[in-house]
């Protein structure tokens, strides 16, 4: 079920997260853009829930992409990717967020697992706000034979 911050808003979230919880379920959260949804993403998000019982995917709103990566971007506008995410077999929950929630719902859902790219690993100010949410990050590499998103969006650039 995709979840639209902030409607319906934090209390569903909190909801989710103390069923996880109670039930003894390992949670697994991640987030991201997951613009032009590709093979990478889709590895990187069946890697992300053998760590656990439940997937989070935290996928960020329109106007964050904007912001991070510029004007032409996202592709795709944030409920379509949210429901694309929502539609694969190792995902269990997304949640649409703007980013100046993240730490908030980190904090709410509280998972025993936050994954994310390798390429995070350079970013020790954002890993630093992060830590005190999560149990444990865990990185997961990119498949060699997969593009990002970016050198896919190249790729269509150069064949027209």
């Amino acid at each position: 079920m995709a979840i639209h911050i902030p409607t319906p808003g934090l209390d569903e979230i909190r909801a989710l997260a103390a069923d996880i919880h109670s039930r003894g379920k390992r949670l697994v959260v991640t987030s991201g853009c997951f613009d032009l949804l590709h093979y990478g993403h889709v590895r990187f998000l069946q890697q992300s829930r053998q760590l656990g019982d439940v997937l989070v995917v935290l996928v960020s709103v329109d106007e964050d992409i904007r912001a991070l990566k510029g004007p032409s971007r996202p592709i795709v506008p944030g409920w379509e990717r949210a429901n694309i995410v929502d539609a694969l077999a190792s995902v269990d929950e997304v949640i649409l967020h703007a980013g100046n929630v993240l730490y908030e719902l980190l904090a709410i859902l509280r998972p025993h697992h936050f994954t994310k790219g390798m390429e995070y690993q350079k970013y020790p100010e954002y890993l630093a706000t992060i830590r005190p949410h999560v149990g444990e990050i865990t990185f997961i590499d990119r498949p060699e034979d997969s593009m990002s998103t970016t050198r896919l969006i190249e790729r269509c650039r150069e064949a027209r």
